[in-house]
């Protein structure tokens, strides 16, 4: 399994790199939805996993690159994270995205992803 973490917090994205590399995923890092896109297109069979933040820098947000990935790519798994309350998130979410609010914990990540 390969996942695909969408963080611009360089701090949040390492530390859920390092919690799911330590669990035996291999893990790729960008820190907005265009590179995850790009990464997406270049390599679609790659990834099994897009571990995204709500809030991104750039034009598409978090929930965007949700739909986009669902859409295109209906294989690869979503779990979208927040600090926002979690109702105004998970309401918006698409079908079959997995939501964990922040701040969440080492086994929180690992239990979204399995």
């Amino acid at each position: 399994m390969r996942i695909l973490i969408v963080e611009d917090d360089a701090l949040t994205r390492m530390t859920a790199a390092m919690l799911l590399e330590e669990a035996g995923y291999a893990v790729d890092e960008v820190g907005d939805a265009e590179d995850a896109l790009t990464a997406l297109e270049r390599q679609p069979n790659l990834f099994t996993h897009v571990f995204t933040d709500v809030s991104l820098p750039g034009t598409i947000d978090g929930l965007s690159l949700a739909r986009t990935v669902q859409d295109r790519w209906p294989d690869i798994q979503v779990v979208i994270t927040s600090g926002h309350p979690a109702t105004r998130a998970a309401d918006a979410l698409p079908h079959c995205v997995r939501y964990l609010p922040k701040p969440w914990t080492s086994i929180d990540v690992l239990n979204v992803v399995i």
